[in-house]
């Protein structure tokens, strides 16, 4: 019914005015107030994620428009595969990120999705907290993605972490004293080969110093104890 209904009038009116119009058609009736109306139509309507469509092209159906407008998660896939790595495991995963929909932090780090921000302002972090704390080897964190290269954090983005013994501190003077590991490169990506020397880490910390015009993909967590 909706494949007629879409070839019967596509050249009248943009698929998803078409869309509209049939849940219109078939949830409300003449008499029915245009707010309930609504409601009806979202009781049924399915909206998913990621966008299954996208307008091709500038030029819009309409007379004179230009249509530049993109669905940011169209044609994203996500990771749905076994993780390719376990990293070891944590007490607390937290962001003061805006998070994008379901792509969380912790499907992240377990490697089963991936984590996706809007935005990110000056300030913003991702920490990883460990407790008791643990000795890490080294480390690899990828931004952006296939679908997505844009999406990554710049290389004025740091990782940092705090130490056992600066955690201990921090309970005496209630002032956290992160090192400095890394910051992540020109193409957003972050690792060290040899982290060990600091010692026993509390929390593992990915902070943000520069405004960040796009939105951030973090795709691959990988930390080695």
């Amino acid at each position: 019914m909706v494949l007629e209904f879409l070839l019967m009038f596509h050249a009248a009116k943009p698929g998803d005015w078409l869309l509209d119009n049939l849940l219109s058609t078939m949830m409300c009736g003449k008499d029915t107030k245009h707010r309930d109306c609504v409601k009806l139509i979202n009781s049924v309507a399915r909206d998913i994620k990621p966008s299954q469509f996208q307008h091709i092209g500038y030029h819009s159906s309409l007379s004179g428009k230009i249509q530049k407008l993109k669905d940011k998660n169209f044609g994203v896939k996500v990771n749905k595969q076994v993780p390719t790595h376990q990293n070891p495991a944590a007490s607390g995963l937290s962001t003061t990120m805006t998070i994008y929909r379901g792509y969380a932090l912790t499907p992240a780090y377990n490697g089963t999705s991936f984590f996706w921000a809007t935005t990110p302002k000056v300030g913003d972090t991702i920490d990883i907290v460990y407790s008791p704390p643990i000795s890490i080897s080294r480390f690899r964190l990828v931004s952006g993605s296939h679908d997505h290269p844009s999406d990554i954090f710049p290389a004025s983005t740091v990782v940092e972490v705090l130490t056992e013994q600066a955690a201990f501190s921090t309970i005496q003077s209630t002032n956290s004293t992160f090192a400095h590991v890394t910051k992540f490169n020109p193409v957003g990506v972050a690792e060290a080969n040899s982290t060990s020397a600091l010692g026993k880490i509390h929390t593992f910390r990915i902070r943000v110093t520069e405004v960040i015009q796009t939105w951030v993909i973090l795709k691959q967590i990988e930390l080695y104890s």
